[in-house]
């Protein structure tokens, strides 16, 4: 066999390796994403703890899908184990905004003020022109700060805000009012969060009906 039929074969096999690689990386990437949609927490571990998922799977790829099923399940430990984790890893700067926006939301819904502040401030240092950190600025000022200074551009938004978006605003309106003293505004809007509330409870009620049924 000459020389260049030689190299031609190795490239082969090397093309193919790597096709193969990335086929096998996509699988077991998708299992994860499957697992964890799914609720299937013992499984999607088991998997995540394969020698051969941390081989094809980016260690902050698997890290982060890691941290979203410990947020999905409520493990207060492991989420704090993860946060800490990532605060050692060396992230770029799209990296370290992904997870201390999740940082920052988690810590909102545990009331953890320190915390809040702690990772708005890096989240903001590490925002760039093409990520709109509205949402959280705004609730950063509602819920940490007690504040009202984004209140009549939350009012200008929610006149054309789609109906999917429009309960968080009734909850930021709602809070803003309150920090303000203003209790006959606060309970309208809390009032339209309760009805939501009340229509969710609703339907995730006949859905469950409906699987009862197809049982």
């Amino acid at each position: 066999m000459d020389k260049k039929t030689m190299l031609i074969i190795c490239l082969a096999i090397l093309i193919l390796s790597e096709v193969s690689r990335r086929a096998f990386k996509n699988a077991v990437s998708n299992k994860l994403t499957r697992l964890l949609l799914n609720g299937e927490y013992e499984a999607f571990d088991k998997l995540a703890d394969r020698f051969y998922t941390k081989y094809l799977v980016a260690p902050f790829n698997l890290d982060y899908i890691k941290m979203n099923s410990y947020l999905s399940r409520g493990d207060d430990r492991k989420v704090k184990e993860i946060f800490d984790h990532f605060e050692n890893c060396r992230l770029n700067k799209a990296q370290r905004f992904a997870v201390y926006s999740n940082a920052f939301y988690y810590y909102l819904t545990l009331e953890d003020t320190q915390k809040c502040k702690k990772y708005y401030k890096l989240l903001k240092e590490n925002a760039d022109a093409s990520q709109d950190t509205t949402m959280i600025d705004w609730l950063n000022d509602a819920y940490v700060e007690n504040g009202t200074k984004y209140l009549d551009e939350i009012l200008s938004r929610y006149e054309n805000a789609r109906d999917s978006v429009k309960p968080q605003l009734d909850a930021l309106l709602a809070r803003n009012y309150e920090n303000k003293g203003d209790k006959k505004n606060a309970n309208i809007y809390n009032k339209k969060l309760n009805e939501y509330a009340k229509e969710l409870d609703q339907k995730l009620n006949e859905q469950q009906e409906g699987k009862k049924d197809v049982e």
